[in-house]
């Protein structure tokens, strides 16, 4: 796969060892290898959307809006510390885990018998 930083990118999987619960997370990809202790490994950053896009959320959330209001928009309303940690992903287990948009509907359909709903 191809990744490309900024874009947006799907984590699957199942959420119970024996039903088909699809587990979904989305991410933003941040690059290979970010850090000095990378060294010699292969590993991707990925991010919370709610995290990489925080300062545009906020700048988004007109000041006199009541938190009420910014929920029921659908605006992120809760605190985006709980998001702050970046994910890190080896090489290895990216083709099983991490898809695009194509890929996220491709394991969806397979997985429900076609059908994602």
């Amino acid at each position: 796969m191809n990744l490309k930083v900024g874009h947006i990118y799907f984590g699957c999987g199942y959420s119970h060892p024996r039903l088909p619960v699809i587990d979904i997370e989305t991410y933003v990809y941040l690059g290979k290898n970010l850090f000095p202790e990378d060294h010699g490994k292969d590993v991707h950053y990925f991010q919370s959307p709610r995290k990489y896009f925080k300062a545009e959320i906020q700048a988004a959330i007109p000041e006199k809006q009541s938190e009420h209001e910014v929920a029921r928009e659908g605006i992120p309303d809760r605190d985006c510390s709980e998001d702050s940690e970046m994910i890190m992903i080896d090489e290895t287990d990216l083709e099983c885990t991490i898809y695009d948009l194509d890929g996220l509907i491709e394991f969806a359909s397979k997985e429900r018998g076609g059908s994602i709903f």
